[in-house]
């Protein structure tokens, strides 16, 4: 199978995030650790969980950045200001969703700089197939890495994106995200892949340059691929009661 790139324009191609739809991290920067616990889930399948966060957050110098933060545990990093936490799915499709994500933002000298919670059913950036693209060829389980380049920024030249956050739906079913760094790749197991940049709603006019990202299929060693097939069959098995 060939690789596929998609063009990420940082006027266009955006996720514009709200105080309604995100959570907005107060406080000062530097070493910094955000906790996210909960059970949000997306839809009605018992196995439609979220499994992680996205947090966006400015690094040391300038620019936006991106981190993972695993859902009933944290991650730690050093950076300018706390930023923002969210959640992400399609748009118009919040009415099904339940239950609820908690975070909890500490210094480095673990005093708490902020507390609050995302419902899975209102505090959730909604998207469309503009704002967070989809690469058309990860519609099946597999390993696929996503590379990406180019030059784009917020605001002045001297504040750019210095990565991207990959959303991508794990063989069980749930919705999980990984970042990728421009001049980087990385790898996912799942389907459904899709890329995004973010930015403060309404602030994109200022906004210049493209980054690209590519997806190529990752071979799968054998221990793998019968991994995958026993995914495959679990979750054919799960669809099979949940039509009886």
């Amino acid at each position: 199978m060939s690789n596929e790139s998609v063009s990420i324009d940082s006027q266009t191609n955006v996720l514009e995030l709200t105080t309604t739809n995100s959570a907005y991290l107060p406080g000062l920067g530097g070493s910094l650790s955000l906790e996210a616990q909960g059970s949000p889930r997306y839809g009605a399948p018992a196995s439609a969980i979220w499994k992680s966060i996205v947090w966006q957050f400015h690094p040391p110098g300038s620019g936006i950045s991106y981190m993972r933060v695993p859902i009933s545990g944290n991650s730690n990093l050093n950076a300018l200001s706390p930023g923002i936490a969210f959640l992400t799915d399609a748009q118009g499709s919040l009415f099904d969703n339940s239950g609820q994500v908690d975070l909890i933002l500490r210094d480095g000298a673990n005093n708490v700089q902020f507390a609050g919670t995302l419902f899975a059913n209102t505090n959730v950036a909604e998207h469309t197939h503009t704002t967070v693209q989809p690469f058309l060829t990860s519609s099946t389980i597999g390993i696929y890495k996503v590379s990406l380049s180019g030059f784009a920024h917020h605001g002045s030249p001297s504040s750019p994106y210095h990565g991207a956050m990959l959303q991508f739906i794990t063989p069980d079913g749930a919705i999980d995200y990984a970042p990728v760094m421009v001049g980087g790749s990385t790898e996912v197991f799942g389907r459904d892949v899709r890329v995004m940049i973010t930015d403060t709603i309404g602030t994109l006019s200022d906004n210049s340059g493209v980054l690209t990202a590519t997806l190529d299929p990752v071979p799968e060693p054998a221990s793998l691929a019968a991994l995958l097939m026993g995914s495959i069959a679990y979750m054919t098995a799960r669809k099979k009661l949940s039509c009886k």
